[in-house]
């Protein structure tokens, strides 16, 4: 019963090893201190430079959720995406 025992808590203690391993492979949600951006090929959103753009979104109460409004001009065709701290 004891040799059970450990067996178990070792094969449980490698599952909690591998899980915290994959969780510190995936993409990871935006954090409290990031700036995120909108840019894209027009000018208000930087022609694509992170630094020039106008366009942040904010942290809404949800973590991870961010939110931000733009208007566009009527006409014309708009490429962009959000990027966190100069990285897309």
């Amino acid at each position: 019963m004891k040799k059970n025992l450990k067996r178990f808590l070792a094969l449980l203690v490698s599952f909690a090893f591998v899980f915290s391993l994959v969780l510190n492979i995936l993409p990871q949600q935006a954090r409290a201190a990031d700036t995120i951006k909108i840019v894209g090929n027009w000018t208000d959103a930087g022609n694509w430079n992170f630094d020039v753009s106008t366009i942040v979104l904010n942290e809404t109460s949800t973590p991870g959720l961010y939110y931000g409004e733009y208007t566009f001009q009527t006409g014309g065709t708009y490429e962009f995406k959000a990027v966190i701290n100069g990285s897309i």
